[in-house]
């Protein structure tokens, strides 16, 4: 498997869900390959979904942008990794999805890990 490290600019996005608020996606791709799986066509980062389940991209500073971006965001429903797996093999070794779970609800807002 390979990781690819990237820094973003935005944590939380505007969901297309009506149950969501916010979605926040810590890594893109999957370890996993499960043949039912959509997200491989949601995903929009080739480096990801052209070799899907070997190739995985984590969000190294999502956690700070995240700090960040909180202060101006209005409270609501934000969903943990709807194009990705959150508690894949990676997350392991970077514990994003577990970070960004807990700075969430201590600021109020409610999450749904998908």
């Amino acid at each position: 498997m390979r990781v690819i490290e990237i820094e973003v600019k935005t944590a939380l996005q505007k969901s297309g869900l009506r149950e969501l608020d916010y979605s926040l996606n810590p890594y893109l791709g999957c370890m996993h390959r499960c043949l039912y799986c959509y997200a491989m066509d949601m995903t929009k980062d080739t480096r990801a979904s052209s070799d899907w389940g070997s190739t995985v991209i984590a969000k190294r500073n999502i956690i700070e942008v995240l700090r960040r971006e909180i202060p101006y965001r209005r409270r609501g429903i934000v969903g943990i990794s709807t194009i990705t797996d959150p508690y894949q093999p990676v997350e392991f070794r970077y514990r994003l999805t577990r970070q960004a779970v807990g700075i969430l609800l201590k600021e109020g807002f409610r999450v749904s890990i998908q």
